[in-house]
């Protein structure tokens, strides 16, 4: 399978990677054979022959083994966990546009969770949006713990308190980030108190 890799976020310690499928221009989300993990991609599982991980943007050939869809992620693939990725192309960000969302809302409404009929209605768990004014705040759990944050407005309304995974962005300043970005956003397969919450798993900052 050739995919564009437009995810390199965090998952359980690990890494959950998706993108384009170029053959059909369909969502993937690469996943193991590690339930434990919900089935993220190691270190290891990313890697080119040359001990390099793969980047977002890459364009990789990647062996599959079969589907694997889930009640609500059901873009998974399983990979062939014995062999390297290969490195093919790279795209930029200018790419994107050609596969960006236009829904009215991101995944069903401008709350950060939705409810489980509606995460079923979407029948996807993985999107590119175009968004404004995209900003990083960061709050506190009920663990005590901070976690980044991302505010932003879509299509008129603005979302706020979205959970963000995206490695990158973990160091980056608060506070404002972009005018305009592309964002990958994900629905998670296990819910939160019986909601399921949006998280953003990649940004591109527009040019």
């Amino acid at each position: 399978m050739k995919v564009l890799i437009l995810t390199k976020s965090a998952k359980h310690g690990e890494y959950c990677v998706a993108g384009i499928n170029l053959d059909n221009m369909a969502w993937v989300r690469l996943v193991s054979s590690d339930k434990s993990t919900m089935y993220a991609l190691t270190r290891e599982m990313v890697e080119y022959a040359t001990g390099e991980e793969c980047r977002v943007l890459d364009v990789i050939d990647v062996l599959t083994v079969e589907e694997k869809p889930l009640e609500i992620q059901r873009e998974n693939v399983l990979i062939d966990e014995k062999y390297y990725f290969e490195y093919k192309a790279t795209c930029s960000a200018g790419d994107l546009e050609r596969f960006v969302c236009n829904d009215r809302y991101i995944f069903g409404n401008h709350y950060s969770y939705i409810d489980k009929e509606t995460a079923l209605e979407c029948g996807c768990s993985l999107r590119l949006f175009e968004v404004e004014n995209l900003e990083l705040v960061e709050n506190t759990n009920n663990q005590n713990q901070k976690r980044r944050k991302v505010n932003f407005r879509y299509n008129g309304h603005d979302y706020n308190g979205i959970s963000m995974t995206d490695y990158e962005f973990y160091n980056y300043p608060l506070g404002h980030v972009a005018d305009k970005a592309y964002i990958v956003v994900s629905i998670p397969e296990d819910d939160y108190n019986g909601n399921y919450y949006k998280f953003v798993a990649k940004i591109f900052i527009k040019e």
